[in-house]
């Protein structure tokens, strides 16, 4: 009776301490600075520490023919400055998402922007960090004319690069590139027999999938982990 009574006592006092904790998390709206006051047609955002000090940084896609997106650099004391040089914070493209990932596996955020998402096919975004707070725009597969609506970075293959999935607002077919590991992407139009589910499983009455990839950026730094996951579906 006195083990239950203190096993009691000990989860009372444990959910007094959690409420507690809870009461006293609170929030303070920002207004000012150009990251809260800034106008525009935005449609997507993304946080991600480009420039590695430890800080998170905000790029904003702004969905207007013409707009200029939004890059905002985290000064680490609260405020933010907006980047006016560089082309990745002086151009824009109708573009209505966007995506932080290391792509080259050299340590530092690159950024892929799709752009055309409802007014029409256009070529997306994609800006390779070199590693000095400025950025380089690349022309290959992957900014290929499309109604781009957004785009996810994921290794797949689980072979330590990035590929890229960019889903189509047109009606159209969604689309699958391949990272090559040398900056390069290939569109992939069918999959290999190797990436197709419901491969049959040698234990009666299931179906076992290939290995999959579960990716997450880092808050604090800035690389891309790959978790292979094991996958099965019992009939």
């Amino acid at each position: 009776m006195k083990t239950k009574n203190h096993m009691l006592l000990a989860s009372a006092i444990f959910l007094a301490a959690l409420a507690d904790t809870r009461a006293q998390t609170t929030f303070t709206k920002i207004t000012s600075g150009d990251i809260v006051t800034d106008v525009g047609l935005s449609a997507g955002c993304t946080w991600g520490d480009y420039n590695n000090d430890g800080y998170l940084d905000l790029f904003v896609a702004n969905n207007e023919e013409g707009a200029n997106n939004f890059l905002y650099q985290n000064n680490g004391n609260g405020t933010f400055t907006k980047i006016l040089t560089g082309s990745i914070g002086t151009e824009g493209g109708d573009s209505i998402g966007c995506a932080w990932g290391d792509f080259d596996n050299d340590g530092l955020l690159d950024l892929f922007v799709d752009n055309g998402g409802r007014q029409t096919s256009l070529p997306s975004f994609l800006y390779h960090n070199n590693g000095n707070g400025d950025f380089t725009k690349i022309t290959n597969a992957v900014t290929e004319s499309k109604f781009s609506y957004a785009g996810v970075w994921g290794d797949y293959g689980n072979d330590g690069y990035v590929d890229l999935f960019l889903a189509d607002n047109s009606g159209k077919n969604n689309a699958l590139y391949h990272n090559n590991g040398n900056s390069t992407f290939k569109r992939l139009l069918r999959a290999a027999p190797s990436m197709r589910v419901g491969i049959p499983s040698p234990v009666p009455g299931e179906i076992s999938t290939t290995t999959a990839s579960s990716t997450c950026l880092s808050p604090i730094s800035p690389k891309i982990f790959s978790t292979p996951t094991r996958v099965t579906a019992r009939l």
